[in-house]
């Protein structure tokens, strides 16, 4: 159950109490729901720039342009 919300230790945080031990607890507003979104995720909606198989072909792109162009050795 989420007893407050507050600004300790620097940061936003919200406390609850642990069902398991009745013990109040916090954790940082940013790991919750309570915490407003970053302006990145608001801005794309949620949504990712590119599907999974397009960064697969992009990891297999950026591999290979790797073992045809080799890092230069510095002596």
């Amino acid at each position: 159950m989420l007893l407050s919300k507050t600004n300790t230790y620097g940061e936003s945080r919200v406390f609850f109490l642990d069902p398991s031990s009745a013990k109040l607890r916090s954790l940082p507003a940013a790991w919750t729901d309570q915490a407003p979104l970053d302006p990145f995720t608001r801005l794309t909606g949620g949504q990712a720039l590119l599907r999974l198989s397009d960064l697969r072909k992009l990891v297999q792109f950026l591999e290979n342009w790797d073992n045809h162009f080799p890092k230069p050795q510095f002596e």
